[in-house]
């Protein structure tokens, strides 16, 4: 692993403004570590929520930048990456756990920074589906 971290935005601006950035801040980490492989999450879309638009929408700018970029995403499900590490309904304080111990991390303050590692880890363990 090279570095991990998270792409975020200020939830008061539009929303066109903000996929805006998440396009832009994405290019800008695929030049930079000149990426060959992207693993993302599989979303359980669920339409009845709100916030579900906005998901799909940042999902489709991944998904553009990355085919631009040269490569496809991998979707990793939830299940998926957690059976990988343990088992599908392991506690988070697990997650966490087998995640610093795999990566020699100290400490992982946030749980988004452990499930992108575990989906990344996962994809690369050849898990998960174009």
């Amino acid at each position: 692993m090279v570095d991990f971290g998270l792409v975020e935005t200020d939830s008061h601006d539009p929303l066109p403004y903000r996929l805006g950035e998440i396009e832009a801040d994405l290019r800008e980490i695929l030049q930079e570590y000149q990426v060959t492989n992207i693993a993302i999450e599989q979303p359980f879309i669920q339409p009845e929520f709100p916030s579900m638009t906005k998901l799909l929408q940042v999902l489709g700018v991944i998904n553009l930048v990355a085919y631009r970029h040269g490569c496809l995403p991998t979707m990793i499900y939830p299940a998926t990456w957690k059976s990988n590490l343990d088992h599908p309904k392991a506690e988070r304080e697990d997650l966490t756990a087998i995640v610093e111990e795999l990566f020699d991390l100290q400490s992982i303050l946030l749980n988004q920074e452990v499930d992108a590692i575990a989906v990344a880890y996962t994809a690369w363990c050849g898990l998960g589906q174009q």
